[in-house]
């Protein structure tokens, strides 16, 4: 991976941490939450994608690679919103001192 240089960093981005609810006594949880941890200018760029098909439906799956600014913030499983896309981080590769690069599938809530 090459890191890519300040003018490259031109996407908007927020890195969210979702906490599950607390126990409500009768086997369920409340609402999750969802905290913005940080906003920062980001390199988004898209690696791959598939196609699946689920249920009879055909759905398209890709894969990105969201180059940030070093950061310890970032972990496994946090969401990435990149304007109305929603990402989850399952990759996390350091570059050098300076630059991080969050590897993202699809964020597919569940039910």
């Amino acid at each position: 991976m090459k890191p890519p240089s300040i003018g490259e960093l031109t996407e908007r981005v927020a890195i969210k941490r979702i906490s599950r609810g607390t126990a409500d006594g009768q086997g369920g949880y409340g609402a999750d939450t969802e905290d913005t941890l940080m906003t920062v200018w980001a390199k988004v760029y898209v690696v791959g994608s598939t196609v699946q098909e689920k249920a009879g439906s055909k759905r398209e799956a890709r894969t990105h690679d969201v180059t940030i600014r070093y950061s310890t913030v970032p972990r496994i499983n946090d969401k990435v919103t990149w304007g109305s896309t929603d990402l989850r981080v399952v990759g996390i590769v350091p570059i050098g001192r300076y630059w991080v690069v969050l590897e993202c599938a699809p964020w597919v809530a569940a039910m």
